[in-house]
């Protein structure tokens, strides 16, 4: 029965072949809801994030990195995007690897300014006063923004320390996150309180810049962001569906030759219509004699 598993083998690999043009460049980890490790902290992140400032937004996984200050790991640090908009925005830098988009200003600041929506995601690795962790904040935002622009920073710094507030001690695990919408928009979240929103470009554009920018605060989460740009960039190969289905119905039909009515001369061949019908050869002793189409998949 070789030729039937073949046949079942035709049909597995072009059902394969329809699921990923249907799929498009879906993983299956995407699809099964797996999580991301950051390998230094060990702090894992879903591949799927649903934004808290605009509810049903979900952004894609883009990568991961560590967050040290004062000689310890402070947080893993994380960045979604969309990716299905990012890859239209950044259409210009299609196939080229991450390291060269790490080296490109022009790509970052892309990635900064580009149309569509982010959220920084980050995870406490330790417990950590909570005026240390909004200075290690204001110091990463304050030099990101021109004199005008900065007059913001209070208000920043008003709704982070609230929602921090709430919670009380930053523990180990507390999740602080920074959504930038497309309209500018800055959502800021912590566990489980309540989001807080205000809407300033510049300060959205030095959060991203914080990750991204010419001096990120992660070397490591820049590095792995702009791999995970490269992977959503990288030109998308579309299999053909080739259903090859071996035996008797891949095999040209044999013709046979027409004999006139009541004539029985031999063909070119030198044998008689009579001989070309005739039977199949009688099977071994003890075995009935198979059909056509059963000797073909006894091959």
């Amino acid at each position: 029965m070789s030729g039937f598993r073949q046949f079942l083998g035709g049909v597995e690999n072009g059902f394969n072949a329809m699921s990923h043009m249907l799929l498009g460049d879906k993983s299956l980890s995407s699809m099964t809801g797996q999580k991301r490790t950051e390998p230094e902290t060990g702090v894992s992140f879903p591949l799927k994030y649903t934004m808290q400032g605009k509810q049903g937004s979900e952004l894609d996984l883009i990568g991961v990195g560590v967050r040290a200050k004062w000689g310890i790991k402070v947080y893993a640090a994380a960045l979604y995007a969309d990716s299905r908009r990012a890859k239209s925005v950044l259409s210009n830098y299609n196939g080229i690897d991450a390291a060269s988009l790490a080296d490109d200003p022009g790509f970052t600041e892309a990635v900064k300014h580009g149309d569509f929506d982010k959220a920084m995601v980050m995870q406490m690795t330790r417990r950590i006063p909570q005026p240390m962790l909004m200075k290690a904040i204001g110091t990463s935002i304050n030099p990101r923004l021109k004199p005008s622009e900065k007059k913001i920073l209070p208000t920043f710094d008003r709704i982070v320390d609230s929602a921090l507030n709430e919670i009380g001690v930053i523990n180990r695990d507390t999740q602080i996150r920074m959504e930038v919408s497309r309209k500018n928009s800055l959502c800021v979240s912590v566990n489980k309180v309540p989001p807080r929103s205000l809407r300033n470009k510049p300060l959205c554009d030095a959060i991203v810049d914080m990750y991204v920018g010419a001096d990120p605060v992660s070397p490591a989460a820049k590095k792995d962001i702009c791999a995970g740009f490269s992977r959503l960039l990288a030109p998308s190969s579309r299999p053909s569906l080739n259903l090859k289905v071996p035996g008797m119905f891949s095999r040209k039909p044999e013709t046979l030759e027409t004999i006139p009515m009541g004539k029985s001369k031999a063909t070119t061949t030198g044998t008689t219509a009579s001989e070309q019908r005739s039977p199949p050869a009688a099977a071994p002793m003890g075995r009935p004699a198979l059909h056509v189409w059963e000797r073909e998949y006894e091959r």
